[in-house]
């Protein structure tokens, strides 16, 4: 598991405005890369689409169908694999996170921040795991 991936994920979601937000796909309109800072675009994306959006990590972009790419080296990944790959997640472990379908609202709404704080109980939980395993 790539903590600093997944914490630098955490912090950029809490910087996404609700409204821009949408776990239901990947991203919902083309951007101009790159990113230039504001959220004012007219974007909107679930949590991996805002990481491609933004360029938070330049190996990790959407092919020509809007699907995430992940490519190092002469390996490229792409859809779920390449999630899991970037965070060096399960597939549960990713779908977990990053699948709206995973998550309990009762507003109907998955928002940034959930995401955020589900990153980060992750992380926690598997630092402590490993704790106590050493």
């Amino acid at each position: 598991m790539n903590y600093d991936r997944l914490e630098k994920t955490a912090d950029l979601l809490d910087k996404v405005p609700e409204q821009a937000f949408e776990m239901d796909v990947w991203r919902a309109c083309s951007v101009e890369f790159p990113f230039d800072g504001t959220f004012e675009c007219g974007f909107a994306g679930c949590a991996v689409g805002w990481v491609i959006h933004t360029g938070l990590f330049p190996e990790f972009t959407f092919n020509v169908n809007g699907v995430p790419r992940y490519q190092e080296g002469h390996e490229v990944r792409e859809n779920w694999p390449a999630v899991q790959k970037l965070y060096g997640l399960s597939s549960a472990q990713a779908g977990s996170i990053f699948s709206g379908d995973e998550y309990d609202v009762s507003a109907d709404h998955v928002s940034p921040r959930m995401v955020a704080d589900r990153i980060r109980h992750v992380v926690r939980q598997e630092r402590m795991k490993r704790i106590l395993e050493e």
